[in-house]
């Protein structure tokens, strides 16, 4: 059976809709076909297509598949401390990535997906320096809340997988932290940095989404933002029906697995910016499984 139209509403996203729009959803006659195909991986940004009351065509909106996101995930909004009309600070192509030498192995990978994200946004790739002489007059300072030097630590990032994106004054100029008080809401934080400023998709891998070219980007010199925790303790996915994965990105041959290591990371890293924590990787593997040790590589439960 071909794959039927991507964005068939599945039978979460109509009780989740129902709720929020009070308003009855008839499934989707796509919708089963749809739930065994691999194209469902692009569901989360694409409008979706069902039959609802009121909505011309029946199309929804991304604004509400965003807001389906947010439902779902449960990640609640952050604060803003910074001021109205703030003095701008110029992130650019000669932007300098500072962490400590000594980075929890999961952050070190984040920093390096946020070295890529630069790189697409500015066409030059920055630098990773583990010393503070190293960095430029801006930079981006990533560490664990404990790490962060006294004068630079944001207020107010204290529970855990909670975190903050502040602009700091250092001493060679400005320093752009990306905080948190363990190693998920670091990553939380360089993964938030690259959606709300550098336009970077966190489902960019299954949309083909890029993020717009720029020469730069301006950020408040007040900016300190603080994300509180997710609303729901653990929260991920649950890789059903492998099986479809393994013919399209098989690992056997290079990776002993059945699903390539590389797709897997992708799958990891997409979850870590959809700020999930957990990952059940298939329901026919082993502890001593490739893709199991990576979990635990990228900082996953």
């Amino acid at each position: 059976m071909p794959c039927p139209p991507p964005g068939s509403l599945g039978a979460l996203g109509r009780s989740v809709l129902r709720t929020a729009l009070g308003v009855p959803i008839r499934p989707d006659p796509n919708e089963i076909a749809h739930r065994a195909c691999p194209a469902s991986l692009d569901l989360a940004m694409r409008p979706w297509r069902t039959r609802i009351p009121g909505i011309k065509a029946g199309v929804i909106t991304r604004e509400v598949i965003r807001l389906l996101a947010v439902v779902m995930l449960g990640v609640a909004g952050a604060t803003s401390l910074h001021a109205a009309d703030p003095e701008l600070i110029a992130v650019a192509a000669g932007v300098t990535i500072l962490e400590n030498p000594n980075e929890n192995g999961a952050v070190r990978k984040a920093t390096e997906d946020l070295r890529d994200d630069l790189t697409k946004v500015f066409g030059t790739q920055p630098r990773i320096v583990t010393d503070a002489a190293d960095a430029g007059p801006v930079t981006i300072m990533i560490g664990e809340t404990e790490e962060i030097p006294a004068d630079l630590r944001p207020d107010g990032v204290t529970a855990p997988e909670s975190f903050s994106i502040a602009v700091r004054k250092a001493a060679n100029g400005h320093a752009v932290v990306l905080t948190g008080p363990d190693k998920r809401g670091t990553i939380y934080a360089i993964y938030q940095f690259s959606q709300d400023y550098l336009g970077v998709d966190p489902m960019y891998y299954w949309t083909d989404r890029e993020p717009p070219k720029r020469t730069s980007v301006e950020l408040p010199a007040s900016l300190a933002k603080v994300f509180p925790p997710p609303l729901f303790k653990y929260r991920g996915f649950f890789i059903n029906d492998e099986d479809l994965l393994t013919g399209w990105a098989p690992g056997e041959t290079k990776d002993h697995c059945a699903i390539s290591l590389d797709v897997m990371n992708r799958i990891y890293e997409t979850i870590l910016r959809l700020k999930g924590n957990m990952v059940v990787p298939g329901t026919w593997i082993f502890p001593d499984d490739p893709q199991v040790k990576l979990v635990g590589e990228r900082g996953l439960i």
